[in-house]
């Protein structure tokens, strides 16, 4: 006969996960960790986002101040709302390390490694989420991250000039001419002609290669 299993009332593996539901619920929560966070805070970023992302962006820049760091994956979806590319490069600018992946599987926001907020929609709007507390779903998690960040490409490049600079972060995310040359004010042939250059320059034969080569050859900032 099968072994019968007691499940101890103090057991606490229900207390892994908490499902979190309602906007101002999440931006709550999402506060208290963050203002609980010490050391290091890792970042997953890609629409949908919060009604209150102005006010997390101002406690995160408090973090860097107090000397947390910070670390985040972009995705291009991120880059390519109204401001996104200014909000990546400010955000580097006060010290965060910032990276994009043209493959951002989900928003994750990891705190001190021991507590990881998941975001559960797939909608426009951020009205469900989990907090992952320390189990193996969160190591897998904080791996994840791991794996991606060696992938993505940094978003500040260090030797290029500033035009070249975003060109090239636009470049890694996977960006076509059109939408780099949007968000730069300059013509698709302008932008098709500065592209060709790098890549001729860098060795590639694709555009995200260039990226990737550019971080190797450190005309990227890495961390």
């Amino acid at each position: 006969m099968p072994e019968t299993v007691e499940v101890d009332p103090s057991d606490e593996s229900e207390n892994l996960v908490e499902v979190i539901v309602g906007q101002q619920a999440i931006a709550d929560r999402f506060a208290q960790l963050l203002n609980e966070t010490q050391e290091r805070l890792l970042v997953l970023d890609r629409p949908p986002y919060a009604a209150e992302t102005e006010k997390s962006d101002s406690r995160v820049r408090g973090l860097l101040r107090e000397g947390v760091k910070v670390r985040g994956i972009y995705s291009p979806d991120s880059l390519d709302v109204p401001g996104g590319v200014d909000e990546a490069y400010s955000a580097a600018d006060a010290g965060e390390t910032s990276r994009v992946h043209p493959q951002v599987p989900m928003k994750l926001a990891v705190f001190d490694n021991t507590a990881a907020l998941l975001s559960l929609s797939v909608g426009q709007l951020v009205d469900s989420a989990l907090v992952v507390h320390p189990c193996a779903l969160l190591d897998a998690l904080i791996e994840m991250f791991s794996l991606l960040w060696e992938q993505a490409v940094p978003v500040v490049p260090a030797k290029l000039d500033p035009l070249d600079a975003r060109l090239m972060t636009l470049l890694a995310a996977g960006f076509k001419d059109d939408a780099i040359a949007r968000h730069l004010s300059l013509s698709s042939r302008t932008v098709g002609r500065r592209v060709a250059d790098l890549m001729e320059t860098l060795g590639s034969r694709t555009r995200f290669q260039a990226g990737v080569h550019a971080q190797r050859r450190r005309l990227l900032e890495g961390a």
